[in-house]
């Protein structure tokens, strides 16, 4: 509690204290004038820091003080080896993008020297990587 009173008397403008029992929060709190961030703190101070991980339950082991609000490794890990299949059966699916060649325009930056090309999706879903026709 001393520190955290020096530490606002030297000009800080916040605290952020982790892993202190409720007591510790509660007494830098009547101590000080300063907004109080705690990771694994309390409930009493200002703010509170978590790791997203933690939080959305995709941690194997969530530090003691933190009570997920969802559980997501399971469908995280599943969408991955989805991911995976498709990526082996080469069915990634979405729209492909092809290169359409566009009429010169002559002069510098010529067809002869650069052909002009735009990109634009195409229709075709599932028919791996698109062929140019030259």
């Amino acid at each position: 509690v001393a520190d955290a009173v020096a530490l606002q008397e030297a000009g800080c403008v916040m605290l952020l204290v982790e892993a202190v029992p409720d007591e510790v929060t509660e007494a830098i709190m009547g101590a000080t004038s300063l907004p109080l961030i705690g990771i694994g703190a309390g409930t009493q101070c200002h703010g509170q820091v978590l790791v997203l991980h933690d939080a959305l339950g995709l941690s194997e082991q969530a530090p003691r003080f933190v009570d997920p609000v969802a559980q997501l490794a399971g469908p995280v890990v599943e969408a991955g080896r989805e991911w995976v299949r498709r990526v082996r059966a080469r069915t990634l699916g979405g729209r492909r993008y092809t290169m359409k060649q566009e009429p010169a325009s002559g002069g510098r930056g010529s067809s002869e020297s650069m052909p002009a090309v735009s990109i634009t999706p195409s229709a075709a879903s599932n028919q791996g990587p698109a062929k140019s026709a030259e």
